[in-house]
């Protein structure tokens, strides 16, 4: 874990094999995660 701080929650029903451990962490199975590139 590189630490969530660096992963954003999108309101999207979409799952991808990286995202699933980020929405494990959130348990919110109807949003995605997506990195965020400062």
């Amino acid at each position: 874990m590189t630490g969530l701080s660096s992963y954003t929650i999108l309101h999207i029903a979409n799952t991808s094999e990286e995202n699933k451990e980020c929405l494990a962490q959130y348990g919110r199975l109807q949003c995605t995660c997506v990195r965020v590139q400062s």
